[in-house]
């Protein structure tokens, strides 16, 4: 029988972090502070232990210190000290933020964490804008003679993702005409995808 014990102390993650959206570097070097509480080091040394560089762990600091998930100690002459913050006093993610800047992957990227944040509604509308971008994208590169299979899959990954919201949180969601229709469109298209490709998934 195989043993499924984990040989060494282990902290669960909590959900509020895993879906907040930081990217790896900040992820990393938050982590790191949570372990100690308190993080006393150099700016040399977490950098060292985290295997980023030092100007990686200045801009992760300066999020994680933005977003109120910790708390710097100016010490004149001496490092600075770093403590976590508790994840009830953390700025939470502004999804009305400006979105010019945003491709096709930025939507579908923001749609999944705010699924992961029950947030459903938010979700579907990332869905359907990455999806309209993606096949402008396709459309783009199909007119100047490219390949676009990756396109192609995106497109379908992305739809995927739109029949399995409906399928497990349709009951949580509010459908205008126009959402509903397009919605039919996908279904009727993904028809030949079996319920075992959408059911494998883990649950949100």
């Amino acid at each position: 029988m195989t043993d499924t014990r984990i040989p060494w102390p282990f902290t669960a993650i909590p959900v509020d972090l895993d879906s907040y959206g930081l990217n790896p570097y900040a992820y990393r070097v938050l982590t790191h502070i949570i372990r100690r509480q308190r993080c006393f080091a150099s700016l040399k040394n977490i950098a060292a232990l985290c295997t980023m560089s030092v100007r990686q762990v200045q801009h992760a600091l300066k999020i994680l210190e933005t977003n109120g998930m910790i708390e710097k100690r100016v010490r004149r002459g001496r490092t600075n000290v770093y403590t976590f913050i508790s994840p009830d006093r953390w700025k939470q993610p502004d999804y009305s933020a400006d979105t010019g800047n945003f491709n096709a992957q930025d939507f579908f990227n923001r749609a999944l964490l705010r699924r992961e944040r029950k947030d459903f509604q938010g979700a579907l509308a990332d869905l359907h804008e990455s999806i309209s971008l993606y096949e402008q994208e396709l459309l783009e590169a199909q007119n100047q003679g490219r390949v676009a299979s990756r396109k192609e899959q995106d497109i379908k990954d992305a739809k995927n993702e739109v029949l399995r919201l409906i399928k497990k949180r349709k009951e949580e969601l509010v459908l205008n005409e126009e959402m509903s229709k397009w919605i039919k469109e996908i279904e009727t298209e993904q028809s030949n995808n079996s319920e075992q490709d959408l059911d494998d998934l883990e649950d949100f």
